[in-house]
């Protein structure tokens, strides 16, 4: 045992000891790649992917805005900037929530599969009432898993000591598993962002849990409503073992990677072919005369 003497049992420590290699490795493709495969998602050409974990899309995002509006001297201070930006936000983010998800705390009460008796109605949904409770949680929020490539922006969220069907979770009506897909739709849709053909990119969200607990996920509210308004699938409701056997199977090298190894070993490449991702260490002709 470690000299503190005990294990961190905190879910950001096993996301931390699950997530952090695909970033250090730049292979989240990997997990993409499996969440492809498990959900039947179409089969699109290759795209970059990136990742991180522990992610505030929002917050970092209308900062990055602000720091840009300042160097371009749009704005005498950075505070100045990102006062205006956050405030053209908050209009957008209302306009989007109305748009996309207009009947959400409607919809959580007409659910089945939550209790009523913890169920409050609360005005932090209802716009007219009080849109800057709605900014603030999208602001706020932390993702533990974002993934992006050219199609889809991936939303994990994981679990490790879990209780399901939390009161707590209830009461927010959009909180965690909800809550992480209203934020990453809401940024897409503010954003502009889309596919290479045109078309808005999607949500894709997955869960991760512990393999004894698996079964009671799978029965969570929060995730049978997530599935029943078809903003889940089934299938992305994971254990932390798939996760674990994406870290250890073994990786072919792209062409990519095996034209940079080449060229540091001091092998001679024949650049031509290693533009059409052919690598040769000699020419062509040279092979077919030998």
């Amino acid at each position: 045992m470690h000299t503190l003497g005990y294990r961190n049992r905190s879910e950001n420590a096993m996301t931390s000891e699950s997530f952090q290699c695909f970033d250090d490795n730049n292979s989240w493709d990997l997990v993409t790649g499996k969440l492809k495969h498990l959900g039947g998602l179409k089969d699109l050409p290759e795209s970059s992917t990136k990742g991180q974990i522990f992610a505030h899309p929002w917050r970092d995002y209308l900062h990055h805005e602000a720091l840009e509006a300042k160097k371009n001297n749009k704005f005498s201070s950075l505070k100045k900037a990102h006062l205006q930006i956050k405030q053209n936000a908050d209009s957008r983010i209302v306009e989007i929530y109305e748009q996309e998800f207009s009947d959400l705390q409607d919809k959580v009460f007409e659910f089945k599969g939550f209790d009523l008796k913890y169920l409050k109605r609360s005005k932090s949904y209802n716009l007219k009432e009080n849109s800057r409770q709605l900014c603030t949680n999208v602001y706020n929020t932390e993702l533990d898993v974002l993934i992006a490539d050219d199609y889809n922006v991936y939303v994990g969220e994981a679990k490790g000591e879990m209780r399901s069907n939390a009161s707590a979770t209830e009461r927010m009506l959009v909180h965690q598993l909800v809550r992480g897909y209203v934020v990453v739709k809401t940024w897409i849709e503010y954003r502009g962002l889309k596919r290479p053909d045109g078309n808005a990119m999607s949500v894709v969200p997955f869960i991760v849990a512990k393999d004894e607990d698996f079964a009671s996920l799978m029965g969570n509210n929060q995730v049978q409503f997530m599935i029943k308004r078809r903003w889940l699938k089934a299938e992305h409701v994971l254990d932390w073992g798939k996760i674990k056997e994406l870290r250890t199977a073994p990786r072919n090298p792209s062409p990519q990677q095996l034209l940079a190894n080449l060229k540091t070993s001091g092998l001679p490449i024949d650049e031509e072919h290693a533009a059409l991702d052919l690598v040769y260490t000699r020419k062509q002709k040279d092979v077919d005369e030998g």
